[in-house]
């Protein structure tokens, strides 16, 4: 062991556990060494260089030492009028680091030069040694004086303040967590006390200290401007943590109302900032009496977990968390080590804060890195970031520096931290706040690029659509006469070029209705062999004419009868059974359905998951166009569309209406034989009752359709379908406009009418709405180029019996009209308000599910159209018209479907009367759909 000598004061240095008794030099070497020494012990290989160190260590002392050394305590004098005197520079410090020592040892003359001076206020952090601290105050007057002594670190674990009461008698005050305010002169966020003195005394007053963070720091003040401090600095506290309180409060909120983990993360953040700023204040005490003494127990547990909550929300902020690689798995470890070591600091508080302090100086620093370059690029959020986290960066830095004893004490960081708390909380709040107007900016700016495309696609469709009815109405009636050969083949050319291209504004709608949600799914029991053998049948012609073996297996495990989105499975498995014969040349396209093993969990149990699958031997998909298949307008070679033509939308459509069922759409790639592309979902198992699906010839052919009046303001139009209708053996007449029908129907004789929508003078809509407000009943089938869904439900809304899309072929027109003219009572059906329930509807579903399946139907329905009521009743009370929008929407849905017809079309109402712009309707619309809700409920039983 080595031992040196430096006046009277000893050191001790070897490899004991406790190196240092009684230091007499500045607390920045006996910490360097301390944590340099803990180092070298963990690890036995390092003798040489502990050596070395000792060496240099004792050199560093030496020239400290007989520099700054001075063991005469000297006594404050308090005989001037300065408003505070510090202790700085009359404070002795005595490390005791077994805390055998007690006062009646500490304070006999034996110790009176065991005391070391400080030019400063020390600041012992990380130790398990207890501390005494020695000063002494004079008063020099010829006159007793008052004056009020502050603790100004309210966060010592365990502490006592002896007080001299004369006669050599000493007061006890403690100053533990449990009763830190409870012992002291004066109620103050800080441990207060009076301090009186006689002409001339000088008292000595001692304090020991047991604490993980020792702060001996300690002032003398006069009454009277202790008193004007306390005003003016609690004043500033309280903006600090008002401030604090605000942007907890505006972070809960948001974190409640948007459920963003960015938001909640900042909401974590505030929470622990606030409760370490009342820490670091002192007011715990005042707020939570004794109480308050766990936050002074959890001081590390805060500060770490605060530092946690500050990475995770700059990771989700600074889109961290969205990458991948080293930074953000770094960053991940760090914070998970500062919630850790939060939690470890309630066992081992001196290595958990050796935990905290390395993990800021790393994580710090590389945030920092971070946001730089993100605003360097760019970034505006980067930019706000670090307008509110840069002080508070640099503030963190040097309290962890000061921890590590690489830099003295930092009381000022301390007093700023305080004050960074706050601004750096307040500067995250508009940041938030900024990124969500600015994401609302961007979202309405969406929003309103949706409406214009919207409005240009119902516009060129409509535009397209109006000469294309002239084109394909005329091909179809020459294609009726009498022709050559090559005057048909001229014929059939027109013919399947024209609906090529009405194929193509179907796609792009299509499209455009599913990348803005419009498009809605629809789940009725249908029979799965069925539908695959009708699209057979359809494809059958055209795989003969290639000389192509089209081929049906169905696996014998598929039900009888399953519930889904019949209308886009079919329109799925046209595209893929439409490309599959596209491509083939020779050999075969074969269409599987198989029930596979996966399953999917839910409330009622497992649903089985199906494939539908199309395989053919065709010219097969390279590798190199795998990656763009299912993008839009793309094809798996550039010379395909000369070859097979098409628009490359198909895949990409079936794709998203797949996404849209929980399903998917992919293919599994083979060269040498063709390809295999499948559609796979979830169906749920209906009713073993066979499902008769509606046939066109059942309707029967010779119904007296009487005479048709068809309304159009296109000359060519009105002769075209007249033409048609003509051929097809129905009389027909025309009018040019609204009015001009009006006219015409008004003395009677005609049994349906064919409306068009978009006519000059009186649209289709208005004659309409003016028909049935005369209380006329005639079945009007409404005929319109545009053919998004929204507009389709208005023209139903305005009476029309049924729409039908520009440009129509003969047989659809003809069976439309007849299907319209054999619906039984449509003129009573006019006007007549939905009934409640409609038990037609559900005896057909209860026949098709079962009893049991139906009843279970009914338990769901009420459980969650009590939940949609209710988040549509909240969202019309705060008047959120998207809210309104989406559970209007799906309350209409699940009504319509179970059949409660009332129900569907109240919601339905008010959906479009929002659609329409006209929010404040939905108010007293509320109210009326609650009495239907609660008929509806009552109707359950």
């Amino acid at each position: 062991m080595l031992v040196f000598f430096q006046g009277e004061g000893e050191i001790r240095i070897g490899r004991r556990k406790n190196l240092i008794r009684y230091d007499p030099v500045c607390s920045t070497h006996i910490k360097t060494y301390k944590v340099y020494n803990t180092l070298v012990h963990a690890n036995g290989g390092a003798v040489l260089l502990y050596r070395i160190y000792q060496i240099v260590f004792v050199l560093v002392i030496g020239i400290a030492t007989s520099a700054s050394a001075d063991n005469t305590t000297l006594a404050i004098n308090l005989g001037d009028q300065r408003a505070m005197v510090s202790v700085a520079g009359h404070l002795g410090i005595l490390e005791d680091p077994d805390g055998h020592l007690d006062f009646a040892t500490i304070s006999s003359e034996s110790f009176s030069d065991k005391f070391s001076m400080y030019d400063e206020i020390p600041q012992f952090s990380r130790t398990r040694s207890v501390y005494w601290a020695r000063f002494s105050l004079r008063n020099k007057n010829a006159y007793p004086i008052n004056r009020i002594l502050v603790l100004n670190y309210p966060n010592h674990q365990k502490a006592t303040l002896f007080m001299p009461q004369g006669n050599g008698r000493y007061r006890q005050r403690i100053l533990d967590a449990g009763r830190m305010m409870r012992d002291v002169d004066i109620a103050h966020r800080l441990p207060v006390y009076l301090v009186n003195l006689s002409a001339g005394e000088t008292t000595t007053y001692y304090w020991r200290i047991e604490s993980p963070t020792v702060r001996p720091n300690i002032e003398i003040w006069m009454p009277s401007s202790f008193l004007e401090r306390r005003v003016s600095e609690e004043w500033w506290y309280l903006v600090f943590l008002g401030v604090t309180l605000a942007t907890w409060i505006y972070s809960t909120i948001l974190a409640v109302s948007s459920r963003s983990r960015l938001y909640t993360a900042l909401f974590i953040f505030a929470s622990f900032a606030l409760s370490l700023q009342l820490v670091v204040q002192g007011h715990q005490y005042l707020l939570f009496g004794r109480y308050g003494g766990a936050l002074t127990f959890a001081f590390m547990l805060l500060q770490s977990w605060t530092a946690g909550a500050l990475g995770l929300f700059s990771s989700l902020f600074l889109g961290i968390e969205g990458r991948s690689g080293v930074l953000r798995t770094g960053l991940r470890t760090l914070i998970v080590a500062f919630f850790a070591g939060g939690l470890w600091s309630l066992i081992d508080y001196h290595n958990a804060m050796i935990v905290y302090q390395l993990g800021v100086l790393v994580g710090a620093p590389l945030l920092m890195v971070v946001a730089i370059r993100m605003a360097w690029s760019g970034s505006q959020d980067a930019r706000l970031y670090l307008a509110g986290w840069s002080p508070f960066f640099v503030v963190g830095i040097l309290i962890a520096l000061n921890g590590t004893g690489i830099i003295g004490s930092v009381v000022l960081g301390e007093k700023l931290m305080v004050a960074f708390i706050p601004t750096t909380l307040l500067s995250f709040g508009f940041s938030i706040m900024y990124r969500v107007v600015r994401e609302r900016t961007e979202k309405e700016r969406f929003m309103s690029s949706v409406e214009m495309k919207s409005s240009f696609l119902a516009t060129m469709s409509h535009e397209i659509r109006t000469p294309l009815t002239g084109v394909l109405g005329m091909a179809d009636l020459l294609h009726r006469t009498s022709l050559s050969p090559r005057q048909q083949d001229y014929v059939s050319t027109i013919r399947s070029s024209g609906k090529m291209l009405v194929t193509l504004l179907d796609d792009v709608l299509q499209l455009s209705k599913s990348e803005t949600g419009k498009l809605s799914a629809r789940y009725d029991p249908f029979d799965p062999r069925q539908m695959i053998d009708s699209l057979a049948r359809l494809f059958s012609g055209q795989a003969r004419n290639k000389g192509l073996d089209l081929q049906v297996v169905i696996d014998p495990g598929v039900p009888a009868t399953l519930i889904g989105d019949v209308g886009r499975i079919r329109q799925i498995m046209l595209n893929l059974i439409g490309n599959a014969i596209k491509f083939t040349s020779t050999g075969y396209v074969r269409i599987e359905m198989l029930k596979i093993k996966e399953t999917e969990a839910i409330a009622d149990g497992p649903i089985p998951r199906y494939q539908f699958s199309v395989k053919d031997s065709g010219i097969g998909i390279s590798e190199d166009s795998r990656a763009h298949l299912f993008e839009k307008f793309s094809q798996a070679d550039k010379t395909i569309s000369h070859y097979y033509g098409g628009t490359g939308l198909g895949l990409a459509i079936s794709r998203q209406l797949a996404e849209e069922m929980g399903g998917e759409v992919d293919y599994v790639r083979d060269v040498e034989t063709g390809s295999k592309f499948f559609l796979s979902l979830s169906l749920a198992e209906g009713s073993s009752q066979k499902v008769e699906e509606a046939d066109p010839s059942i309707i029967e052919t010779t119904m007296n359709i009487g005479r048709v009046l068809v309304v159009d303001d296109v000359e060519t139009n009105r002769a075209v379908i007249v033409g048609l209708l003509n051929a097809a053996g129905i009389f027909a007449d025309s009018a040019s406009t609204g009015r001009r029908a009006l006219d015409k129907l008004a003395p009677g004789g005609y049994d349906l009418v064919l409306m068009d929508i978009h006519m000059p003078e009186m649209d289709g809509m208005t004659a309409t709405r003016r028909l049935r407000k005369a209380g006329n009943a005639i079945p009007i089938i409404g005929l319109s180029a545009s053919v998004l869904p929204e507009e389709r439900q208005q023209y139903l809304a305005a009476g029309m019996n049924e729409v039908l899309n520009k440009p129509i072929g003969i047989d659809l027109l003809v069976e439309s009209i007849r299907r319209v003219l054999s619906q039984e009572n449509h003129a009573g059906n006019v006007g007549k308000k939905p009934q409640l329930v409609n038990k037609q509807l559900q005896q057909r579903h209860r026949e098709v599910l079962g009893g049991e399946k139906w009843a279970e139907m009914m338990d769901t329905f009420r459980a969650d159209a009590s939940t949609v009521f209710n988040s549509l009743k909240d969202a019309v009370r705060k008047i959120e018209a998207n809210d309104i929008l989406i559970y209007s929407h799906r309350l209409s849905g699940m009504a319509g479907f179970l059949g409660f017809d009332a129900l569907s079309a109240e919601a339905q109402s008010m959906n479009d009367a929002v659609q329409r712009e006209n929010v404040a309707i939905t108010k007293p619309q509320i109210e009326v759909l609650e009495e239907i809700y609660l008929s509806t409920i009552r109707q359950l039983g």
